[in-house]
């Protein structure tokens, strides 16, 4: 194999690994922080390699790809966000809110990278939404996740 043969697979090595680094981290019990700028600088780096792929002619944005993007974006991308925050255990531990992803966190991940795979397979140069659709998913489970974790009480261990 060659260098440029090896090349061609180091963004989907990437991509493997971030996924890997993403469910990780919803399984293991983390302290709730509302902190947004991760999830914001990946949307902005998602929106520019996305809007680039289309300058350069990488991604073609006739209506069929327009749609296909926009639904894998409404629907899985915003829609399972917002399921995986409300899936997400929320406690309440020596004061500080805690958050864990449960089994159906889990599911709802699968799907949403299911069916983003599978839409994008439809559009060439899809692969070009990826940050962009990981970044927004993230960002809106963590504010379902925040606004939950704000509405409890830390008067004692509970659990939501």
């Amino acid at each position: 194999m060659t260098n440029a043969e090896i090349g061609k697979y180091i963004p989907y090595l990437i991509y493997l690994a971030v996924i890997i680094w993403v469910l990780y981290r919803q399984i293991v019990p983390r302290e709730v922080k509302e902190k947004l700028t991760l999830y914001v600088l990946l949307i902005v780096a998602g929106a520019y390699i996305f809007f680039s792929a289309i300058r350069s002619g990488q991604m073609i944005m006739d209506e069929r790809a327009i749609g296909i993007i926009a639904l894998s974006l409404i629907v899985f991308t915003i829609g399972l966000g917002v399921l995986r925050g409300l899936s997400c255990r929320l406690w309440i531990k020596d004061g500080s809110k805690m958050r864990r992803g449960t089994v159906l966190t889990f599911i709802f991940w699968l799907i949403t990278m299911g069916a983003h795979f599978y839409l994008g397979s439809l559009v060439k140069g899809s692969s070009a939404t990826i940050l962009l659709s990981l970044g927004l998913s993230l960002c809106i489970q963590q504010m379902v996740v925040i606004q939950r974790a704000n509405s409890m009480t830390a008067t004692a261990d509970t659990q939501a």
